[in-house]
């Protein structure tokens, strides 16, 4: 028998909802932005989305990361949701989670070393940050599920910081470099919101034109994005313009 017969060839077509990391300046509107998606729920990690009225939160169900949940517990909160009705998740405060996670791994450090002194070694940095790096990408992978196996919309969002690179300016998200990295591996994008401001008349008096969705490294230089499909370099801030445009984009 020939496994590669012609008969034999059936092309994948299963397409996936996106699954994205989206950064930008605190404030911005990136929480109000993930909330315009389809049946949203989201693990509010900075209490900050009060005034978003049409979203169901951790919160609202007796979690959050200030009770200090175990991290097992955690994982499973996030498993559960598979279950639900909800078809977005959204992980509101990516550097809050990376806290968390820390706080997590340096207590297990704590109970096993014979004083909190011997947190401070090289060695036992090295490995509290190893640690981190993996504990997030327990996370990621929990998400994944919830994408792949459930098609459920997945986002993550950080502030940005910015870097000055011999004159020329970054941005890129606020989190550990590390947990950069498990981002741009795990999740096929990683968006910039920002502002879309306009000079009009002779005045060239500034208009704010609304918000946009930063897509493309190769034309934003200035900016950390990866995708893995053709998108338009920037898409206005919608869940139905970007639905649009992901769709276009699925199809070919």
């Amino acid at each position: 028998m020939n496994l590669y017969a012609e008969k034999n060839y059936k092309p994948e077509k299963t397409k996936f909802p996106p699954m994205f990391l989206l950064y930008g300046e605190t404030g911005i509107g990136k929480s109000t932005f993930a909330s315009t998606f389809k049946d949203p729920f989201f693990f509010d990690f900075e209490a900050r989305t009060a005034h978003i009225k049409n979203i169901k939160r951790d919160r609202d169900y007796g979690l959050s990361v200030e009770k200090n949940p175990s991290f097992n517990e955690f994982l499973t909160a996030i498993r559960e949701l598979k279950d639900t009705s909800f078809q977005t998740i959204v992980f509101d405060g990516i550097k809050r989670l990376q806290a968390y996670i820390w706080s997590t791994v340096e207590g297990h450090a704590l109970q096993q070393s014979k004083s909190s002194k011997d947190l401070k070694s090289s060695f036992v940095q090295m490995r509290l940050y190893t640690d981190v790096y993996r504990l997030f990408s327990q996370v990621l992978n929990e998400a994944k599920l919830l994408q792949r196996q459930y098609e459920k919309t997945v986002v993550f969002i950080d502030h940005e910081k910015c870097s000055d690179d011999g004159g020329f300016k970054r941005y890129q998200p606020e989190c550990l470099t590390g947990v950069l990295k498990i981002f741009s591996k795990e999740t096929d994008y990683i968006f910039r919101l920002i502002e879309e401001i306009a000079e009009e008349g002779k005045s060239k008096k500034r208009v704010f034109r609304g918000l946009k969705i930063l897509t493309d490294r190769k034309i934003h230089l200035d900016s950390v994005l990866k995708s893995s499909m053709p998108l338009p370099s920037s898409i206005p801030a919608t869940a139905s313009a970007f639905g649009k445009a992901y769709k276009l984009a699925l199809e070919g």
